[in-house]
């Protein structure tokens, strides 16, 4: 992975942001006590019951070239991990309904490294990581593709409300596809927090 501090999205250039992923409580802790992490193989979105959630176009690019409109998929497996630049935890777990609390990473490019050295010990076979915000162009078409990982980081138009920042690992054409991929990337409690707890008895009531 380059040296990432900032990046560009509709021609203006963004700071890198701090991110909030919903998610379970035990999940949080093994994150932040030992590194823990699952990304999740995009297929999981595709089959998703949640209609907030669920996007059968997942994974696929579409572009606008001289009026046609073009569709590309990847032939390799593609795992995400997803997360939102909403400041807002509330927000967050309204998509994520099934989650019972909020995790802040205070530190996006560190914990990126860590990601990065990670994959690099324990599964070297993936391509180098990716990192970026979520464009919503798939339902118009977006602009001709510039890197070849476009796609996974465009969804359609509904889920602009979503704010999603990605990060996203790739298996070579012909991997077998695995339902995720597991990391450890080490103690992580000093760039990563849990921002927000939902009440169990009172699922929907969070409890600060």
């Amino acid at each position: 992975m380059r040296e990432v501090t900032a990046f560009i999205h509709d021609n203006i250039e963004f700071v890198m942001p701090t991110v909030f992923k919903a998610t379970m409580r035990d999940w949080a802790e093994d994150l932040i006590q030992d590194g823990t992490i699952y990304f999740t193989n995009i297929q999981r979105f595709i089959d998703d019951s949640d209609p907030q959630r669920r996007d059968q176009n997942e994974g696929r690019h579409v572009v606008v070239r001289n009026g046609v409109r073009c569709t590309a998929e990847y032939p390799m497996p593609v795992y995400v991990w997803c997360c939102s630049m909403d400041t807002r935890p509330c927000r967050t777990i309204e998509t994520w309904s099934d989650k019972d609390c909020v995790i802040q990473v205070l530190d996006t490019i560190e914990f990126a490294k860590r990601i990065t050295s990670a994959v690099g010990k324990q599964h070297p076979k993936l391509w180098p990581l990716h990192l970026g915000p979520v464009v919503y162009t798939k339902t118009a078409g977006g602009r001709e593709r510039t890197d070849w990982a476009d796609g996974i980081f465009q969804k359609d138009e509904r889920y602009d409300g979503q704010k999603e920042f990605r990060f996203a690992l790739t298996g070579a054409t012909g991997d077998q596809s695995e339902e995720h991929i597991a990391l450890t990337l080490g103690p992580c409690r000093d760039i990563v927090r849990i921002a927000l707890i939902m009440n169990p008895e009172h699922m929907g009531s969070p409890d600060r």
